[in-house]
């Protein structure tokens, strides 16, 4: 990327003549050190251009310039970089075209080459970058540019996750899991942010809130996203209980996020591959969910559906929250989504209580700890108080195949269990794992041996898990139990190497 990038400005540099060439290196320049004018009334500056936007900025302005004023043909490391002479009816700088001037040229040139829609508003938004970084703002902000694919990209209610899809994602997953997946819903920003947050980033807020301060011009590469504060409600119980077990917590440069198998450093940052690819695992292994629609980009239409389907939000806090510009198109991709959600608003705010189901998430008090929990929540995130009576799965599966007497369930006998046996100590982990291989094969054992097991065979040996139902779900789980085992217990490995002989102390 960097050599593509570093092509394009040397293009720049050799091939288009003056006044434009000086011009288009100072908006390089500027973009790259985040220096441009923003046209937002909140924020004085647009966050650094990625290498990205700097090669696509530069091949755009040199095109744009040789339209106008011509480009000098040269020879670059073995490449002719061809010339062309410009058009006579247009001023040869690109700072003095009207705004009108520059709908009308790239309108010709989308004609001329037979532009999709997208094209022609890239380059609009180009040259609004070159006079915002001019300080031509005013004129900038008057030129228009084509409103792209709305009529088709409106979101899906049907495949677009929603704050329940994510609470059944996280249901028995890490606390790390909980706290990142929770932030990076309700915040709304994108995985490269969330991978690069660090624990100064995270600004507590009295009891029940706090805010994220997504850095922006502070990371290289980081596409779109504004130095901008987000509000943090709900996530803010998963993300103390995560804090509690973070061993770099105190150190206001470490990661927010990092990772948690043995090998793991804690003062590395998660790439955001492994975010994404994280999530995917769950989402295969969730219940009931379609891994296809599952992904950090499908969260941001979740969370975006969500707000405008509450009277909780307005379109500025949506814009604020998102990330969107002001004034953004956007809001129309779901306004077929919420048709029904904006009259029961509407109602709401004149006194009339819709009767249907209203909002989307119903939340409740928990009884132990007042934090505001979401009625589905199985957990309180705050201080881990079972909210729902029915046991967890694997715990139903555990007890219809295992005596009173079994080790594992005279410890919960009087106490509840977790919500996911990886959350279990390593022996007792063990031995559930035991039951549960033994209880995949127990009923082929059984129907072989009649019943004449040894009197040590039957010791270690259970009942058969005889529901197919929940013989698939032992099948498609305990794999992803117990790599998440290893990643909650990083050193169960070494301790039962320590007890069985392999490992010296």
């Amino acid at each position: 990327m960097e050599e593509y990038t570093d092509r394009q400005v040397e293009r720049v540099r050799r091939t288009v003549r003056e006044p434009n060439r000086s011009d288009i290196l100072k908006t390089v320049r500027k973009g790259r050190r985040g220096n441009i004018a923003s046209p937002k009334p909140n924020q004085r500056t647009k966050p650094s251009w990625s290498k990205a936007t700097i090669r696509n900025n530069a091949r755009d302005l040199r095109i744009l310039a040789g339209q106008l004023q011509g480009l000098d043909e040269v020879e670059y490391e073995g490449t002719t970089w061809t010339g062309r002479e410009g058009r006579d009816d247009y001023p040869d700088r690109l700072l003095d075209l009207t705004p009108e001037q520059v709908t009308e040229l790239i309108t010709e040139m989308s004609i001329e080459r037979d532009w999709a829609r997208s094209n022609e508003r890239d380059y609009c938004l180009t040259v609004r970058n070159h006079f915002l970084a001019h300080d031509r703002v005013e004129t900038a902000t008057e030129i228009d540019y084509p409103q792209v694919g709305l009529e088709n990209a409106a979101v899906d209610i049907e495949t677009v996750p929603s704050r329940e899809d994510l609470l059944a994602l996280i249901d028995g997953e890490s606390i790390r899991d909980k706290a990142m997946y929770t932030v990076l819903w309700e915040s709304g920003c994108r995985v490269t942010a969330l991978a690069s947050l660090k624990i100064k980033h995270w600004k507590p807020k009295g009891e029940g809130y706090g805010v994220v301060q997504v850095p922006g011009a502070y990371v290289t590469g980081l596409k779109g996203a504004e130095h901008s504060a987000k509000p943090i409600t709900f996530a803010r119980g998963y993300l103390d209980n995560w804090l509690s077990e973070h061993e770099l917590s105190d150190d206001p440069e470490a990661p927010l996020f990092h990772g948690i198998r043995p090998q793991d450093e804690p003062s590395e940052h998660l790439h955001p591959h492994s975010v994404h690819q994280q999530l995917k695992r769950i989402a295969r292994r969730t219940e009931e969910i379609d891994a296809e629609h599952i992904s950090p980009h499908t969260f941001k239409h979740g969370r975006a559906s969500e707000m405008r389907a509450s009277d909780k939000y307005s379109k500025e806090d949506i814009e604020q929250i998102l990330d969107w510009e002001e004034g953004t198109p956007m809001h129309g991709r779901y306004e077929h989504v919420t048709e029904i959600d904006e009259a029961e608003r509407i109602l709401r705010k004149h006194g009339f209580a819709p009767t249907d189901d209203g909002d989307s998430v119903e939340h409740r008090e928990c009884p132990r700890c007042g934090t505001i929990v979401d009625m589905d929540a199985e957990y309180c995130p705050k201080c881990s108080l079972r909210q729902r009576n029915e046991p967890p799965r694997w715990w139903r599966i555990y007890r219809g195949i295992t005596d009173e007497d079994d080790p594992v369930r005279e410890k919960y006998r009087e106490e509840l269990p977790p919500a996911d046996a990886a959350e279990l100590v390593p022996d007792l982990f063990d031995h559930v794992k035991r039951v549960f291989l033994s209880g995949m094969i127990g009923g082929a054992v059984r129907s072989k041996v009649d019943g004449e097991l040894a009197e040590e065979q039957k010791e270690t040996y259970y009942r058969s898990i005889e529901d197919p139902d929940d013989r698939q779900w032992v099948y498609d789980n305990i794999s992803g139990i117990d790599q998440q085992h290893v990643e909650e217990h990083p050193h169960a490995t070494d301790i039962r190497r320590i007890e069985s002989g392999e490992l010296n102390v």
